[in-house]
Order: structure tokens, then C-alpha cells, then sequence
């Protein structure tokens, strides 16, 4: 009995948890890439001290259709932004964040 409450209250802790828990991190040099699987949406944000001549974020489904895109010149310091999947719904993403010649790509899973 006593094995049976704590199964329960670890499935119901587990099952709470799932709910609030992200997509790993991926950082690489100021890059940050994280999927929120509950809010249905992708974080990315990005730190430049030097300025960067030109920074291309893009997201895209699994068939390779375009999700988001943004292009930036001359940029430099703090880059946040989040795509909303909401109206796309759920499923396997590629995040590509070129920055001049460093291509960062990670694939997010939301579900």
C-alpha cells in the first residue's frame, strides 16, 4: 500500500512537472534555443558584445516550410524573441540562427 501512494504521488508530481518542463537549452556563445512544450512556443535569445553584420534567425517545420524569419544588420547586444507555434500546433522544428558565418541549428520537439 505504502509503495502504491508513493507510484501515485510520483506520477502526479511527474505528470505536474511535464507541463512546465522545456525543451533542453542549447547554448553556444551566447546563444540560448529553448522550446516550451506547455506554452507551445520556442525562446531564442542571443548576446553579442561585437556587432554582428548579419544575423539570421529562422524557424522551420518539418517539412521545411518557414515558420519564422527574421534578418538583422549591424546588429549588436541583446537579441529575445519568441515564436508563438500555437496556430501551427505541435510538432518537430528547426532552429537556425546564422550569425555572418557561425550556423547554429538545433531541432526542438514540441508537444
Amino acid at each position: 500500500m505504502k509503495h502504491l501512494l508513493l507510484l501515485l504521488l510520483f506520477t502526479a508530481i511527474t505528470s505536474l512537472t511535464k507541463a512546465q518542463v522545456t525543451t533542453p537549452v542549447t547554448i553556444d556563445k551566447g546563444v540560448s534555443i529553448l522550446g516550451n512544450d506547455a506554452l507551445q512556443k520556442i525562446d531564442i535569445t542571443l548576446n553579442s558584445e561585437k556587432e554582428i553584420s548579419n544575423l539570421l534567425v529562422l524557424v522551420t517545420d518539418k517539412d521545411g516550410q518557414t515558420i519564422f524569419l527574421e534578418n538583422l544588420y549591424r546588429f549588436k547586444g541583446d537579441y529575445k524573441n519568441s515564436v508563438d507555434l500555437k496556430e501551427v500546433g505541435k510538432g518537430q522544428y528547426s532552429v537556425k540562427v546564422v550569425r555572418d558565418e557561425n550556423i547554429i541549428n538545433q531541432e526542438i520537439i514540441i508537444r
